[in-house]
């Protein structure tokens, strides 16, 4: 798929200058939604380091090297969001991954919106608009973050 073929699939043009990976071209191809959330309650485990720890690999080597080339590790971080608080919506020029902990969470990725839990990993394509809010008025969703800048994309404002 070429950054024609995912506009029109996502009404958004992408800045990676890459393509993407093969999950993601697969849903947009397919009519599918585009919002991508993967579990390790989904897959079995591979054993890797001699047998001695199974590994889930929610994004497997290699799989997003095509639509992150060039980039850059822009930032990893640990969050919590209050019962009843909201990450209001926003977007940076980044691929962002949203890693849940623990709590239940809504997530909203461009118009769709998902509920995630612990172990569900969440991907935001670059200058998508997302945001992300606990499910419960009382308890907190705790996640990590990890982005990866594109290229000649200036410095972000996370304020």
């Amino acid at each position: 798929m070429n950054h024609s073929d995912a506009s029109v699939a996502t009404g958004k043009k992408l800045s990676s200058g890459g393509s993407l990976p093969l999950g993601w071209r697969r849903r947009l191809t397919e009519g599918m939604a585009s919002m991508d959330v993967r579990s390790i309650e989904d897959m079995a485990p591979t054993i890797e380091h001699n047998g001695t720890t199974p590994v889930w690999w929610l994004i497997a080597p290699q799989e997003m090297r095509a639509a992150t080339e060039g980039g850059f590790l822009e930032l990893v971080s640990e969050w919590e969001i209050a019962g009843g608080g909201a990450v209001e919506a926003h977007s940076h020029p980044t691929h962002e991954f949203y890693y849940i902990i623990s709590g239940r969470g809504i997530m909203k990725v461009a118009d769709e919106e998902r509920e995630v839990h612990p172990g569900d990993l969440v991907y935001t394509p670059p200058d998508t608009t997302h945001s992300i809010w606990p499910a419960s008025e009382n308890a907190p969703l705790r996640g990590l973050a990890f982005a990866i800048g594109v290229p000649g994309a200036g410095k972000v404002d996370y304020t």
